[in-house]
């Protein structure tokens, strides 16, 4: 986690600081040549209570990373990205269902959609699933 303030700044200022945090890493094969790759997903604060998700996605080329797509999710209850999987070859993703959102902290459910790595970028494949999420978990 890092927080976005100065030295200067009082501890109410500090508490309310920008900040982005890591929520995890997956790892697996997308591409199908054999080595895995690095999901990592972001997330942002403002400082307030809105927050975003953002997914990089990294494979090794010579011994170092390079960027193979970002995605960007929105704002907690409404198609936050609420968990990462890689199955298959395939990246998969459960965002926040907007419309089972419990005021504006939380969704009752997801929308898993899964992604295929092809001609160099993600390709959606497949039906969207829907499910139910246990906020007490999260």
């Amino acid at each position: 986690m890092h927080h976005f303030y100065s030295s200067g700044q009082d501890e109410y200022e500090r508490e309310r600081a920008p900040l982005v945090s890591v929520d995890s890493v997956t790892y697996g094969d997308l591409d199908g040549d054999g080595m895995e790759e690095a999901a990592v997903h972001l997330n942002y604060s403002g400082g307030g209570t809105a927050n975003w998700d953002f997914l990089y996605v990294y494979k090794l080329v010579r011994g170092r990373p390079k960027l193979m797509a970002i995605l960007e999710s929105g704002s907690r209850a409404d198609g936050g990205l609420v968990r990462t999987s890689i199955a298959a070859g395939l990246l998969v993703l459960d965002f926040a269902d907007a419309e089972r959102r419990v005021g504006d902290c939380c969704s009752q459910g997801y929308i898993r959609v899964r992604y295929r790595w092809w001609n160099r970028g993600f390709t959606e494949e497949g039906p969207r699933e829907r499910g139910d999420l246990d906020l007490n978990s999260l």
